[in-house]
């Protein structure tokens, strides 16, 4: 990332295409010739404090708030970008196994500017929070809602830069998608029987 590239403003303009065209937005990625840019990881550690917030504002808070607004917001930035890049690299591998020419470093920052999305969580449970309006629950609406988008963003972006079908695109996000999830679910209940064995042998 260069302050150049940042004063151009050229990344705002992705940012708009992101929420209104992301066929653009992966052509403008392709063109760019850059393939990979840093400043896509600011979206998800922006998401990650944003979805903390939100959270927050349901519920009156202690003083482990500032733990959780700082240690836990790094914690979860890691575990997004971490998320993010193992998905492009699953979605990359799709791609090549299709018979397409991959391009990881196109996937990552695509992914990456799939999470802009997420930022709309925080002001939209905050209109709820002030009007007392069940904020709890539309804030798991919102959530699943710009979920939804963020995968829209994806499944476009792949389509238009692989020349493939939407159908297509949807399947190479949707398999690496269930694989990270059953194996995160999997690494936890590892984890938690070997820990509750350790406990028990004490």
């Amino acid at each position: 990332m260069n302050a150049e590239y940042l004063r151009s403003l050229k990344w705002a303009d992705w940012v708009f295409y992101t929420l209104v065209d992301p066929r653009v937005l992966a052509r403008q990625i392709a063109l760019s010739g850059k393939g990979f840019l840093p400043v896509a990881f600011i979206f998800p550690v922006a998401a990650a404090v944003f979805e903390i917030t939100s959270v927050s504002l349901l519920s009156v808070q202690s003083e482990f708030f500032f733990s959780k607004i700082t240690y836990g917001w790094v914690f979860l930035s890691m575990l997004s970008i971490f998320w993010c890049m193992l998905l492009a690299l699953l979605i990359d591998m799709g791609v090549q196994f299709s018979g397409k020419q991959g391009n990881i470093r196109f996937h990552i920052t695509l992914i990456n500017f799939a999470q802009v999305p997420l930022l709309f969580i925080l002001p939209a449970v905050c209109i709820f929070h002030v009007l007392g309006f069940a904020p709890a629950v539309f804030l798991v609406l919102f959530y699943i809602a710009l979920s939804v988008w963020s995968a829209f963003i994806i499944i476009y972006g792949i389509a238009e830069n692989n020349a493939l079908t939407v159908g297509r695109s949807c399947v190479l996000y949707l398999v690496p998608c269930v694989v990270l999830v059953v194996s995160s679910i999997l690494a936890l209940v590892a984890g938690g029987a070997l820990i509750s064995a350790r406990i028990m042998m004490l």
